[in-house]
């Protein structure tokens, strides 16, 4: 517990070396018009993904969602996969595949209609059990020329390829980040940054209050403030424009 005044402050994190205390900001940016729909503060040590419910229903009271850009700390939402699956266009940077240096995921052939794998060698495996993984067999990996790329299991242990619930989203935005288009989409939720500057110009670097419920209230606050801002600039430019 980093505070004994404040019993719900954690220690979070923004990389592997940058540290930082306190609480995390959340909001929902509606992207015509910049104005802020919804708005949340966490602990800074509780995952992005935890904040998606609570303003996905501050955005529904606002209308209807047809698309959805954010930042990859949400992609861990179930609310994420059912909108995916109910037709709204979810962009986002997909995370990186890596596995030190061997092979990954995505050097493998991924049949998500018919649950099978092929691995760069041509070798089939299909996806299986709770967790979605398919094993390659022991004795194709052992004899495989692409193994000592593939793998650092030790032999008699073959590859493993696990499925992700959700990977036919991660195949389309690792697809759609390759194109120009796609990339010219993720660039929408830069948006969502400028919103987040905003916010601080008002409210500050540090919070005023203890606990995330009054932390909350005065990231609300701000954000109206903000609305208010974004309004007047609007209008003033409609007046600039018609004189």
């Amino acid at each position: 517990m980093p505070s004994l005044g404040d019993v719900e402050m954690r220690h979070g994190r923004k990389s592997k070396a940058k540290t930082f205390t306190g609480y995390k900001r959340h909001i929902a940016r509606v992207a015509e018009g910049g104005l802020i729909a919804g708005a949340l503060v966490l602990a800074a040590n509780r995952p992005e993904h935890e904040a998606t419910t609570s303003l996905l229903e501050d955005v529904r009271r606002h209308g209807t969602l047809t698309g959805l850009d954010i930042d990859r700390g949400y992609l861990g939402s179930p609310e994420v996969g059912t909108l995916h699956h109910a037709g709204v266009v979810v962009r986002c940077k997909p995370w990186p595949s890596r596995n030190n240096g061997h092979l990954t995921k995505e050097d493998f052939k991924l049949d998500l209609e018919h649950k099978t794998v092929t691995c760069p060698n041509g070798v089939v495996a299909p996806v299986r059990g709770k967790h979605r993984t398919a094993r390659f067999p022991a004795d194709r990996c052992d004899s495989c020329p692409l193994r000592a790329n593939c793998t650092s299991s030790a032999p008699g242990k073959g590859r493993t390829v696990t499925v992700h619930e959700l990977e036919d989203l991660l195949i389309e935005l690792r697809e759609a980040k390759k194109t120009s288009q796609g990339r010219a989409g993720l660039r929408e939720r830069v948006g969502v940054e400028h919103g987040l500057a905003r916010v601080e110009a008002v409210q500050g670097r540090k919070a005023r209050y203890k606990g995330e419920r009054k932390n909350t209230l005065d990231l609300r606050r701000c954000a109206a403030v903000t609305n208010l801002q974004a309004a007047d600039r609007f209008y003033t430019q409609r007046l600039k424009a018609a004189a």
